[in-house]
């Protein structure tokens, strides 16, 4: 039978997004089929979520700029944009704190639908379906504290997700994570008991000053398409923080 019409639900049924689930079931027909259903079944439910971040006023709006620190920034070598994120000052915790679980909980679907959308287009523009984004972390000045909050409040989102795992698999195809604490790669190490075995490959740490985190990232990323916060030669500013030198 062909596809439901309309981009929201058709997108399901694309091959990169069957492929997705396919993977994270092991192969198996039967089992990535009721995976991929369920899926769908709750993202349909999540719009509602996203739509309620569109609807909230303009003061809940600049918290959420004030909490948050990453956006989407240059290429990667397939033609995708980049994920950065600046996790010290990325107060998740602090955002819940000020507004409400339930609030946080429909920025952050707003802001995976709306990236998700842009792999979306990206790669409709390239003619080639893209399997995630890469991502990358600076853990700079990262505190134990914060550590325990994301933990935390990354579990609290995970159940609410069907069997527990992120109804987009590969969302993210890489994350590379530099200037990484001692703590928090402590913490990983207790975590990513949690996540499944796929997902937990695809994060690579990077303690401070690792020369093989660049070497790493550039892989996948053009030095020229990096912004000089972390290590990069953009000439571009990154708009989320000041972009100044970095170790990572």
């Amino acid at each position: 039978e062909p596809p439901p019409p309309g981009k929201w639900r058709s997108q399901h049924f694309t091959r990169v997004r069957l492929l997705s689930h396919l993977r994270a079931r092991d192969h198996k027909v039967d089992k990535a089929a009721e995976r991929a259903a369920a899926c769908v079944v709750f993202l349909d439910s999540v719009v509602g979520q996203a739509r309620a971040f569109e609807l909230a006023t303009a003061e809940m709006s600049r918290l959420c700029d004030k909490h948050v620190h990453l956006g989407l920034f240059g290429k990667d070598r397939r033609g995708a944009a980049v994920l950065y994120c600046r996790m010290a000052q990325h107060d998740l915790s602090g955002l819940v704190k000020r507004t409400s679980f339930e609030f946080y909980i429909s920025y952050d679907w707003y802001q995976t639908l709306l990236f998700q959308d842009a792999l979306y287009a990206e790669s409709e523009r390239a003619g080639v379906g893209f399997m995630g984004r890469t991502c990358v972390l600076d853990l700079r000045n990262l505190s134990l504290r914060a550590v325990k909050g994301i933990l935390e409040l990354g579990l609290r989102q995970m159940a609410q997700w069907p069997d527990k795992q992120h109804p987009l698999p590969e969302s993210l195809s890489q994350m590379f994570c530099c200037n990484v604490p001692w703590a928090a790669a402590q913490f990983w190490n207790t975590a990513k008991s949690f996540f499944p075995a796929q997902d937990v490959a695809r994060v690579h740490l990077f303690k401070a000053g690792d020369p093989t985190f660049m070497a790493e990232l550039l892989k996948h990323v053009a030095i020229e398409e990096v912004p000089p916060s972390f290590g990069g030669t953009s000439v571009e500013p990154w708009d989320f923080g000041s972009d100044v030198s970095s170790t990572c």
